[in-house]
C-alpha cells in the first residue's frame, strides 16, 4: 500500500537559554540544538483478527504502532525474550530490523504467521473489528538501530499517562486530517509534524522514567553526552552499509568524530553496553534473518558474524536468541 504522505523540510528550532535551571541540569545544553527531521513518513489503519498471529515487513525501518481497541502481546527474542502486553491507548516504537511476532488473542504456536491488514487512515475507527490500531512507519535508520539496541519502546497509558495524551491528541489530528473526500493542502507537512510529535513525547517519556546510569548527570557531562548521541548514530548507520566489514572501536569512534575514549563513555550511556557488545548483537540479528530467507550454512553464518568457529557462533547465537541457529531457522521457515 502506497504511503499516505511524504514529508517536508522543517524549520530548526532554537532552545530558548532563558530556561535553563540548575536544578534542571539536563536544561543546560549550551544552546543546543536536537531537531527531529522525520522524512517518507506514512501512517496506515490496521485491523486484525482474533486469534491472530502476526508480523510487520522487516526492514532498516522504525514502526510506532498505537492500540484503538483490542489487544495485543508483543513477542520478541531479541535483545533478550520479552512479552509486552498492550491494550487500548497505549503505544509502541520498535525497529523492523529485529525479529517480533504479535499476538492479537490466545494465538496458537502453530498458527501461521501472517501480516496486518493495513487500511487508508480514513476509513476510521471500527468498533466492531477485535483489534484496531494506527500504524507508522518511518524509513530512518539511526532511528531503526536505536531502536534496535535498546528493544522496543512501550508507551502505556496507566504509566506514560502525560506523553500518552500528548501522543493521542497528535493521532487525533492525523485522524482529522483524513476525514472527508477532499486532498487536504500540505497534508504530508501535518504527517510529518504528527510523526515528529509523536517521537518526540516517546522520546521523553523514555527520559522521564530514565536509567540508573542517566541519573545525577552533571551538566557539562549531560550537554557532551546529547551531542556525542548524533556522532553515535551516524558512525552505526556507516557499520550498518557494510556491517561484515574488519570493524574496530577506534573505527567507528574516528567515523562519529569523537575520540575512543569519549566514543566509549557516551556509547555506554545511551545504549547501557559496550560498542563492541551492540556491533556483536546487530550482526546475529542480521545473520539471523539471513538464516531465515538464504540458503546460509551455519559454517558460513558463522565466518560472516566474524566468529572463529562454528561452536563459537551457536554459542553466541544461542545466548542471544534462545535457540540455536538450525532450530531457529527451522521454525522461522515453517
Amino acid at each position: 500500500m502506497p504511503p499516505h504522505a511524504r514529508s517536508a523540510d522543517v524549520n530548526r528550532a532554537d532552545t530558548d537559554g532563558a530556561a535553563r535551571s540548575a536544578e534542571r541540569p539536563i536544561d543546560d545544553m549550551e544552546k543546543l540544538r536536537h531537531d527531529v527531521r522525520l522524512d517518507g513518513v506514512a501512517f496506515w489503519r490496521a485491523r486484525a483478527a482474533v486469534p491472530s498471529r502476526l508480523c510487520l515487513d522487516p526492514g532498516a525501518v522504525v514502526y510506532f504502532l498505537a492500540v484503538v481497541s483490542g489487544r495485543l502481546t508483543l513477542r520478541t527474542q531479541f535483545l533478550e525474550e520479552d512479552v509486552i502486553a498492550l491494550g487500548p491507548g497505549d503505544c509502541l516504537s520498535l525497529s523492523g530490523m529485529t525479529p517480533h511476532v504479535f499476538d492479537a488473542g490466545a494465538a496458537v504456536d502453530a498458527e501461521p504467521i501472517g501480516r496486518f491488514a493495513l487500511l487508508d487512515v480514513a476509513a476510521g475507527r471500527d468498533p466492531g473489528v477485535s483489534v484496531d490500531l494506527i500504524v507508522g512507519i518511518a524509513p530512518h535508520e539511526a532511528m531503526a538501530l536505536a531502536n534496535m539496541i535498546n528493544g522496543p519502546l512501550p508507551i502505556l497509558q496507566r504509566r506514560d499517562t502525560e506523553y500518552a495524551r500528548h501522543i493521542w491528541k497528535a493521532l487525533e489530528l492525523l485522524e482529522d486530517e483524513f476525514t472527508g473526500q477532499a486532498m487536504h493542502f500540505d497534508r504530508d507537512q501535518v504527517v510529518r509534524r504528527v510523526a515528529e510529535i509523536v517521537s518526540i513525547n516517546i522520546n521523553r517519556a523514555i527520559s522521564h522514567r530514565g536509567s540508573p546510569r542517566m541519573r545525577n548527570f552533571t551538566a557539562r557531562r549531560s550537554a557532551a553526552y546529547h551531542r556525542g548521541i548524533r556522532g553515535i548514530w551516524r558512525s552505526l548507520a556507516l557499520f550498518l552499509e557494510r556491517p561484515f566489514d574488519d570493524w574496530s572501536v577506534g573505527r567507528l569512534a574516528r567515523d562519529a568524530g569523537m575520540s575512543r575514549t569519549v566514543y566509549c563513555e557516551s556509547f555506554r550511556l545511551a545504549t547501557g553496553m559496550t560498542p563492541k557488545r551492540s556491533i556483536s548483537r546487530i550482526r546475529l540479528a542480521l545473520v539471523a534473518r539471513k538464516l531465515a530467507t538464504d540458503r546460509l550454512t551455519v559454517y558460513d553464518a558463522a565466518e560472516l558474524a566474524g566468529y572463529a568457529s562454528a561452536a563459537a557462533f551457536i554459542r553466541a547465537f544461542s545466548r542471544e536468541f534462545g535457540d540455536t541457529p538450525a532450530r531457529w531457522r527451522a521454525q522461522r521457515r515453517t
